[in-house]
């Protein structure tokens, strides 16, 4: 470890949009954390037993991150929050979330229109025609790529499809094989590149501009759990 955790350290906790401070009050050998629960708006933030949690620390000019589940509660007063360490503390470069390097298969299609504001009033929701209007266009249809690398902010894949910068996709990314394990979200492509290969020849760069607790929670467990796959 690039260093050890100590009593009164302060990291921060990612819960969906939120970075929520915690300071360590207690350790163990056996990789324990006691700290004091994570509050939004003077209010304690529910947490499950064995929910997966994102931890981030600055130490000197460097970002900090490690994943921790928490174990459960030590009784008060005050009443703390148990964690256990699930993974190494590992360095990276100044970005919110972890982006692990992965092949995922996925289907982006773009939004147009009413779709693509993120305030549609409900008389131009998707699947609605205002009165007078012409019949809607159809759908375009979806573009298959695979992901390069994926992180609770965003993702990097390949296609056949040359983006603009700013398009907003409507996401569907399978997290297993079978398809079974997916999730839907809105992405905003940050630019696209064109590369010399010959299949899937366009490299984009995209961000999730509202991404659920859910779904940003999947992704932190799917990056979780092949991180322990290849440590094994």
């Amino acid at each position: 470890m690039p260093f050890d955790i100590r009593l009164g350290d302060k990291f921060d906790v990612l819960i969906g949009e939120h970075r929520l401070p915690v300071v360590v009050q207690g350790l163990q050998r056996s990789g324990l954390l006691h700290v004091t629960p994570p509050t939004l708006r003077m209010a304690p933030v529910p947490l499950q037993r064995g929910e997966m949690l994102q931890m981030l620390c600055m130490r000197g000019s460097g970002l900090y991150n490690f994943f921790v589940s928490v174990a459960g509660r030590a009784p008060g007063p005050p009443e703390l929050l148990i964690l256990a360490v699930r993974s190494p503390i590992t360095k990276h470069q100044r970005r919110e979330f972890v982006r692990f390097a992965t092949s995922l298969s996925l289907a982006a299609v773009p939004i147009f229109g009413a779709d693509a504001l993120p305030d549609a009033s409900p008389d131009n929701a998707p699947g609605t025609v205002a009165a007078g209007a012409a019949a809607a266009e159809p759908a375009p249809a979806p573009v298959s790529g695979e992901t390069l690398d994926i992180s609770g902010g965003g993702l990097r894949f390949r296609s056949d499809a040359d983006f603009f910068p700013g398009q907003l996709l409507e996401l569907t990314l399978y997290l297993d094989k079978g398809g079974e394990n997916f999730l839907v979200n809105r992405i905003e492509v940050i630019r696209c590149d064109a590369t010399d290969a010959k299949l899937m020849r366009y490299v984009t760069c995209a961000r999730f501009p509202n991404i659920s607790d859910e779904n940003r929670k999947l992704i932190i467990k799917y990056i979780f759990e092949q991180q322990l796959r290849l440590r094994r």
